[in-house]
């Protein structure tokens, strides 16, 4: 897709380093920054993914927006490049890309939560 930028890394591993060590590198405050994103971004994703199946601009770019402020917040990188094309650009993105947004839009979610569990929490207070 041409708004999106697939060699940008999934993280931003500096700023999640710096996060961690806002508490001597314990990570209880990055966990907790974790924990709430695993809390709050998915109804505002499903409602996301809703507007666009129902073609409301004036709601995937309001979505959009309020998802890339949480991922960017945590240095979830990727998505957020991909949230902010969104935002800007929707209008003029073509009828394929259209069609395949969903998919890249749950693809880079899904790989940006797994990757800050698996490699960001603390593994006791991850589930």
């Amino acid at each position: 897709m041409s708004y999106f930028d697939s060699k940008l890394p999934v993280l931003d591993l500096e700023m999640l380093a710096t996060l961690r060590s806002l508490d001597e590198d314990k990570g209880f405050f990055l966990n907790e920054l974790i924990e709430l994103y695993r809390l709050d971004s998915p109804v505002i994703f499903e409602n996301l993914l809703k507007a666009h199946a129902e073609a409301s601009v004036k709601h995937v770019v309001f979505y959009a927006h309020r998802l890339k402020g949480m991922s960017s917040n945590l240095g979830i990188l990727r998505f957020y490049r991909l949230l902010e094309s969104i935002e800007k650009s929707y209008t003029q993105l073509s009828p394929r890309e259209l069609l395949e947004m969903e998919d890249l839009l749950r693809q880079e979610y899904e790989l940006a939560l797994a990757q800050l569990v698996q490699d960001w929490c603390i593994q006791n207070l991850a589930s």
